[in-house]
Order: structure tokens, then sequence, then C-alpha cells
């Protein structure tokens, strides 16, 4: 191409991009005019969780001796716990929405759902057999299933063609 054709390419493609929407003469078909005038409307929800623990120490934690008795699982004489700590981890939850109509611009929602996941909690202890400690990570995971019966009421704002615009009362 020559050296004085791009500024007119230019111009011609910029042009065309802002006359581009004022072409549409007759306007766009609305999408499912008749889709709030139903009673009721079904879907469903497929969703991502995280869950966690808010651990919260005592200060003489780290004091207290635990014999063998109390912490089978260690083979130890006896363990001290140093710290907990939690490690959060994604879920799924998965629900039905139930959508009934209470008037215009008012819909009452129920969605009820259930939630899996996971939380897991990492242990440091301090082991002592037979005159030795030892420093042992442990992690404990903890299973969760959550089941939620939600009501909502939902406002819906004064449509305009396939949208809905944000109402404003005030003077204007």
């Amino acid at each position: 191409m020559k050296k004085g054709k791009w500024p007119a390419l230019v111009i011609v493609l910029v042009l065309f991009l802002f006359t581009g929407r004022s072409s549409f003469g007759q306007g766009r078909p609305l999408n499912l005019p008749t889709y709030d005038y139903s009673p009721y409307h079904f879907g469903f929800v497929l969703g991502v969780n995280q869950m966690n623990f808010a651990i919260k120490v005592n200060d003489n934690l780290s004091l207290v001796l635990y014999d063998s008795l109390m912490s089978p699982d260690f083979f130890a004489d006896s363990v001290r716990i140093m710290g907990i700590n939690s490690n959060p981890t994604l879920g799924f939850t998965i629900g039905i929405v139930s959508n009934l109509r209470l008037g215009k611009y008012f819909d009452l929602r129920f969605i009820p759902s259930l939630s899996f996941g996971e939380r897991r909690l990492n242990y440091t202890f301090i082991r002592y057999r037979d005159g030795e400690s030892t420093t042992v990570n442990f992690e404990k995971n903890i299973t969760s299933t959550y089941v939620e019966f939600p009501f909502h009421i939902k406002y819906k704002s004064k449509r305009l063609h396939n949208t809905r615009k944000a109402t404003y009362s005030g003077r204007g």
C-alpha cells in the first residue's frame, strides 16, 4: 500500500464503526416479550464455594502436655500441640431456583441448595518418645454438607425493550 492511503482507510473504518449502530431503522425485536407475565419460573444454580475455619488459639495451647492415652495415633509417650492452621478448600453448590411472580415489580424466590465442601486443619505437634522430641505435622480433613432453604424477595425495575433500567423517583 502506498504511504498516503493509510489515513484515508483509518477514517473510513472509524466512520463505519460509528455509523453502524444508527443504521438499524426498525429497532430490534423483543426477546421473550411475555416472559415477565408468567406466574412462575424454574431454574438451577451451580456454584463454587470455599469453606474455612476461623481458629482462635488459646494462649496456653503449647503448654498443655497430652499423655499417650490422649494421643493414641502418635505412638508417643506424650504430645504437645504447637500450632493449628486452617487451609480453605473449594467445594461446589447445586440448587433449584423457584420464582413466583407476586406483582409487576416483585417476585418471591425459593432456592433450596446443597453445598459440598471440605476443610483442612493442619496441626503441628512435638512428639516425645523415649526421651527424644520430634516435630510432627498432621492434617485432618473435615468434610461438610450443608442444606439451605432460603427465601428471597426480588425487586425488578421497569422494563425498557429487552433490558431493565434503574428507576429514579426524584426530580430530574
